[in-house]
């Protein structure tokens, strides 16, 4: 076990979690502005309402973790009316003004939806564009919404199931035309790098365009990688893709399954300033760690490799703390996996909800390294 640091040791800490947590702010109201037309579309409007209200729960426990009682305060409000809109008045859009101002990004409108949410129909939608990338594999254009690309790069076209190096980054690589089963990308071709993870390759892209994205109705609402289709200035049909449906795409294309290791824990969470939190009080006691940032992404990585024990959060994009437990369960081969549940939110409720499952412990957040590292010890002691 590593001694304990010092207070003068502790601030540069506290610098660096204020400084993910700027990045992380971004991420998440990039997030919510992608999330933001759906929630006007009364087929898409409970979960986009999920995921705003998951977003700013996010963004207010790391405003909390570093100090900013103000963003807190106005992300609180946000969520409570994300969660149910029924109850209370609706937040002013000063509040939206100043949780996108603080990461400079142009807050959408709140009355906008507020009246879609009277209306209770999707006809309101076309009033609510959405920046969009528009990509072509071959003859046929899709697009990405712009909130989910990081950046563009020219390529030389990889191998399909090959990864990409990116800076000091590994992605998975994912070529379009092998998901949609057309002619393979010529030997230059465009690599977008997702914020959600990985890249997507395809033959060419055209500058963003804001179009409206319209549902995709009953038929095909459960699509494995649309959300929806939008009509460009040219009069062509694009079907809009699904990035975080296209995350199982990923999955598939991982490499083997790693070698056991003692001592290795896998923290699951969906906020940046939680697991760098968690990542600091594991790298003092020198414990291995991997980091996943749902449910889902956390299975692959336990197929894939062995953990002593598993630190999770409960509120989550994609599979929640709760599906990833009773997945686990039900898993013959992962049914006996250790894991420790940590939450802002570990009220009786959740407790009794989570008791069938076997959960070897319960963590409070923000973390305390003491009593995140005492919950953990018991699995990495065994393992030592």
């Amino acid at each position: 076990m590593a001694r304990a640091r010092s207070a003068q040791q502790r601030v540069p800490l506290a610098d660096g979690l204020a400084a993910v947590f700027a990045a992380e702010l971004d991420e998440q109201l990039h997030a919510a502005l992608a999330a933001w037309p759906r929630a006007s579309a009364s087929g898409t409007r409970p979960d986009a309402f999920r995921e705003l209200a998951r977003i700013f729960h996010t963004i207010k426990g790391g405003a909390g973790l570093v100090g900013r009682a103000d963003l807190a305060a106005a992300a609180l409000t946000l969520e409570r009316f994300f969660a149910d809109p029924d109850v209370g008045s609706a937040p002013d859009q000063s509040i939206l003004d100043a949780v996108f101002g603080a990461a400079s990004l142009p807050p959408p409108a709140l009355a906008s939806l507020l009246q879609a949410l009277l209306a209770g129909d999707a006809g309101l939608a076309s009033s609510l564009p959405l920046p969009v990338v528009p990509v072509a594999v071959g003859d046929i254009w899709l697009a990405l919404p712009l909130a989910a690309v990081e950046r563009a790069l020219s390529i030389n076209t990889p191998e399909a199931s090959l990864p990409m190096v990116v800076g000091a980054r590994e992605l998975p690589a994912l070529r379009l035309a092998d998901l949609i089963e057309a002619p393979a990308p010529p030997a230059r071709a465009v690599a977008l790098v997702l914020r959600n993870g990985g890249a997507l390759v395809v033959d060419r892209v055209r500058p963003p365009v804001s179009l409206v994205v319209e549902p995709l109705g009953r038929l095909l609402a459960l699509h494995p990688w649309l959300a929806g289709a939008a009509v460009d200035p040219r009069g062509r049909a694009l079907g809009v893709l699904d990035t975080d449906r296209l995350l199982h795409a990923f999955a598939t294309l991982t490499e083997d399954a790693e070698p056991p290791e003692a001592r290795r824990v896998l923290v699951v969470d969906d906020s940046l300033v939680a697991r760098e939190a968690a990542a600091a009080a594991l790298r003092d006691a020198g414990v291995t760690f991997d980091v996943a940032r749902d449910g889902r992404e956390a299975l692959v990585k336990l197929e894939r490799g062995h953990y002593a024990v598993v630190l999770s959060d409960l509120e989550m994009p994609n599979l929640d703390g709760f599906g990833l437990v009773e997945r686990l369960r039900a898993s013959a081969r992962l049914r006996d996996q250790p894991i420790v549940m940590c939450s802002s939110r570990l009220d009786a409720d959740a407790r009794q909800r989570l008791s069938p499952f076997g959960v070897g412990g319960y963590v409070d957040k923000p973390f305390v390294a003491g009593e995140l590292l005492e919950a953990l010890r018991p699995w990495l002691a065994a393992s030592a």
